[in-house]
């Protein structure tokens, strides 16, 4: 199954494309470098992305220790 998947009790309920998740990081560094000119907020995007990571791994701490 390409992209990754959260999966709970062995059934993914979330899905998200590897060719999304790599445009994501490239145009991530492309802004955060200024490749086309245009000023992005990239200290909050850098921090939502690992606030949002943390959360899932938390959150999938929480489901293994439940099953």
């Amino acid at each position: 199954m390409p992209g990754c998947a959260v999966n709970v009790i062995h059934k993914a309920v979330f899905l998200l494309p590897r060719g999304l998740m790599m445009f994501s990081l490239i145009w991530l560094v492309a802004g955060w470098f200024n490749v086309f000119g245009m000023s992005i907020a990239n200290g909050a995007h850098i921090t939502g992305l690992v606030i949002g990571l943390a959360m899932a791994f938390v959150d999938t701490q929480n489901v293994r220790k439940r099953a």
